[in-house]
């Protein structure tokens, strides 16, 4: 917290997870032994337009039902409610980095 905003920018874009990144070590899990929670992943939000927002990694599911594709639990989706946990699936995760918009030092703050 006490990091100048530009340091822990780059430091929290140091940690983001791609689409692509994510389906690979979901494949070979062994490759990041410690897991993905905590890394952060650009979610697109939209349904019409595109919305991308940056959440944090708080668990990887394996895939279930038909899809066969995995899905994740994610924290700071929901702007209105930053701390609150959203199920969602890989697909929405981006493979592109966040923009300079993205409001990253909003979602470390302490729950």
């Amino acid at each position: 917290k006490d990091l100048d905003p530009a340091v822990l920018r780059e430091a929290l874009l140091a940690l983001q997870l791609t689409r692509d990144l994510l389906r690979g070590l979901a494949a070979s899990p062994s490759l990041m032994p410690g897991g993905v929670e905590d890394y952060f992943v650009r979610l697109n939000m939209g349904s019409k337009n595109y919305m991308y927002v940056p959440a944090q990694v708080v668990k990887m599911q394996s895939p279930e039902g038909a899809s066969g594709e995995h899905q994740m639990q994610v924290r700071g989706a929901d702007r209105n409610r930053p701390s609150s946990l959203t199920l969602t699936r890989l697909t929405y995760v981006s493979n592109k980095p966040f923009t300079e918009e993205a409001r990253l030092p909003e979602i470390t703050r302490d729950y």
